[in-house]
């Protein structure tokens, strides 16, 4: 009798630990760093901030792109909209709807983003894109995001 206690406890554990990651679907939010390179016309920092998800799949986010250089001017552009997540888990495509504020020292305007509507998913960690056209440069830039 005495071994049927620690019996139950150790198939608690055993069920707890196997029970943990079934049926959890995998979630965008967080933070999100990284880089958009544009070859030999250079890259700049990227980090967005994700919130959300659950029964939608459809998340908020925020993104900062720092110290990008506009008309020769240094600009911030503040990225704003969804993500929104077309399977539970898994490596997918991510459908991407942001519009674009550029900040510079003494003005703020909104500049399509359009070249930015979708990312390839790896479904953990890693997410990369083209971005077609970049913000209206007439290049086509990659996109990488790690947490």
């Amino acid at each position: 009798m005495s071994h049927r206690p620690t019996a139950r406890i150790a198939g608690l554990i055993f069920t707890a630990v196997l029970g943990a990651g079934c049926g959890d679907p995998a979630t965008l939010a967080g933070s999100w760093d990284g880089s958009v390179s544009c070859g030999d016309a250079g890259g700049v920092d990227l980090a967005f901030e994700v919130e959300g998800g659950g029964k939608g799949d459809t998340y908020d986010v925020d993104g900062l792109i720092s110290d990008l250089t506009l008309d020769g001017v240094t600009s911030d552009v503040e990225l704003t909209g969804t993500w929104t997540q077309a399977q539970e888990e898994g490596p997918q495509v991510i459908d991407v709807a942001v519009e674009c504020l550029v900040i510079q020292e003494d003005a703020e305007f909104e500049m399509p983003c359009s070249g930015f509507d979708e990312l390839g998913w790896d479904g953990a960690d890693l997410l990369e894109a083209t971005v077609v056209n970049f913000l209206e440069s007439e290049l086509d830039c990659g996109l990488s995001l790690a947490r």
